[in-house]
This record gives C-alpha cells, sequence and structure tokens, in this order.
C-alpha cells in the first residue's frame, strides 16, 4: 500500500511475503512505511508459487525541485563514471554477475590480482593495488550516498558484503554490463 506520510509517499507492507526493494532492502509486513525517493523505485514482490514481479512506481517531486530523478537523468554521470583501469578491475572482480550466475560472488583481491597479471603482466599487479582501486570506487560511490558500501553499514563480519553491494550496484545502475566481459578477452586490452 502506498501512503501520505507528511509531505511524502511511503510503501507499507500489507502482505504475507516481503517486498524486496534496491540495495536488497526488505520491506516486510508489520513494518513501518518505508519512506519513497522522488524518482524510480522498482519493487520486487515474488508470490507464493516463487514467481518474482516487479512493480514500479515513480513518486514526483514538488514543482521547485528543478527537474527530476527519473531514470533517464544524468545528474549521476560524474559519480558513476570508471576510469579504463577502475572498469577492468571491477569486470574482473564482478566476471560472476556479469555472467548471471545463480547466487554470484566477488572474486578475491588475490584471484583479481592474478587474472590482471594474466591479461596484462607488464603492469605487475599486486593483491594491494587491485583492492586500494576497488576500495576508492567503493568509498566515492559510498560518498554519493550509495548504501551498503562501508564497514558501518554493513557490521561484522563483513565477508564478501562490502564488494557485493558495491557490485550489485554498478551491475544494477549498468555501469557494468554483461558485454564488458569482452576486456577479460587478451584480444580486448
Amino acid at each position: 500500500m502506498l501512503e501520505r506520510v507528511g509531505p511524502r509517499w511511503a510503501l507499507r507492507n500489507i502482505g504475507r511475503l516481503p517486498i524486496r526493494l534496491p540495495s536488497s532492502r526488505m520491506v516486510f509486513a508489520g513494518d513501518e512505511p518505508v519512506e519513497l525517493p522522488v524518482g524510480y523505485t522498482p519493487m520486487f514482490i515474488r508470490s507464493r508459487s516463487g514467481r518474482e514481479h516487479i512493480v514500479e512506481v515513480r513518486v514526483a517531486g514538488p514543482p521547485d525541485t528543478g527537474g527530476s530523478s527519473y531514470a533517464g537523468s544524468t545528474s549521476h554521470e560524474p559519480i558513476w563514471h570508471l576510469s579504463t583501469e577502475e572498469k577492468l578491475i571491477m569486470v574482473v572482480l564482478g566476471q560472476r554477475y556479469l555472467r548471471q550466475d545463480a547466487h554470484p560472488q566477488p572474486l578475491s583481491w588475490r584471484q583479481v590480482a592474478d587474472e590482471l597479471n594474466e591479461l596484462v603482466p607488464e603492469q605487475g599487479w599486486t593483491t594491494k593495488r587491485a583492492e586500494h582501486v576497488g576500495v576508492a570506487v567503493r568509498k566515492r560511490l559510498s560518498q554519493a550516498g550509495v548504501a551498503g558500501l562501508t564497514r558501518d553499514e554493513v557490521g561484522d563480519p563483513v565477508g564478501n558484503a562490502l564488494n557485493h553491494n558495491l557490485l550489485l550496484e554498478l551491475v544494477s545502475s549498468a555501469i557494468l554490463v554483461p558485454p564488458d566481459l569482452r576486456m577479460l578477452d587478451d584480444d580486448e586490452l
């Protein structure tokens, strides 16, 4: 159910099964209403048979916001831009996501460095160097408002959660797309 809470629109789950929002946020029956941002918000609703449905809601902002934040907006382009090096590292790190594995997990930084050394051996990749680039991307997106990219937000034990959340954001925002896997072909570098 969509309802007004003060000047904002919010989602309240009145069903039995949870509703999944972006960044894997789950809204359960009985939860407090979840405020919806201005713009498009996809809601993933699973039926009892296991089939998942998507419902997309667009919340329009007040006239004085200076424009809309719909999916076609270019306001985030500078934040999401990846350099060629960053993109290569993210593709290697997230190749299981781009291959659309059933339950993808990021590669370890050691695996990333090993694969980078096979692709571009002249650059002498180390685990720390690859990780440093990945952490810089994660920090930049976190500072831009992407949730789930810091230890404080995720809590201990962190495991792969930070890189998993980073890759979900990069794939769901189409910064990384399956054709980017071509970067892992020696001929493309």
